[in-house]
């Protein structure tokens, strides 16, 4: 069963279609089904898997990379990209490095209109920061980290 019925996907596709940039969503799964002390199963992992198979049908800007912590490949890139748990959503530009906008948990209720934003945001032509925004951002002294939770 579809996690966004017609009138949510038409809604979606319509956003999306501004998108003039290819824009790569890399999510970590964990489909392991060991049960060992400190280790809690994947909640959502499933659904945060279907989700994003869902909107990423709706646009050729979308491209959906899914790692699973449960296989030598999926805890090779978790290192490399610094994934901590599972589900694990990086979003960026197709083509860079970058691994610095994420979400951990599921993107959905008020998180889902923040991804689409911060999608939006990366598939467009330019960053839409004013210039003496940006030079300010690029003369901070030290790498700054901002972390926003939700609950």
């Amino acid at each position: 069963m579809a996690l966004l019925g017609p009138k949510e996907q038409e809604i979606v596709r319509e956003r999306l279609s501004n998108l003039v940039r290819d824009v790569e969503l890399v999510l970590f799964t964990d489909t392991s089904t060991l049960i060992a002390p400190g280790k809690e199963p994947c909640l959502y992992c499933k659904e945060t898997k279907q989700l994003l198979e869902e909107v990423s049908a709706l646009s050729d800007k979308l491209h959906l990379v899914v790692y699973d912590l449960a296989t030598p490949e999926g805890k090779e890139k978790a290192k490399e990209y610094k994934v901590e748990a599972a589900p694990t959503l990086i979003l960026r530009e197709k083509g860079s490095q970058a691994i610095n906008l994420r979400y951990r948990g599921i993107p959905a209720g008020y998180e889902f209109a923040s991804l689409l934003e911060d999608i939006e945001m990366l598939g467009r032509d330019g960053h839409g920061l004013p210039e003496n925004v940006v030079q300010e951002l690029n003369n901070l002294p030290e790498e700054v980290v901002l972390q926003v939770f939700v609950t």
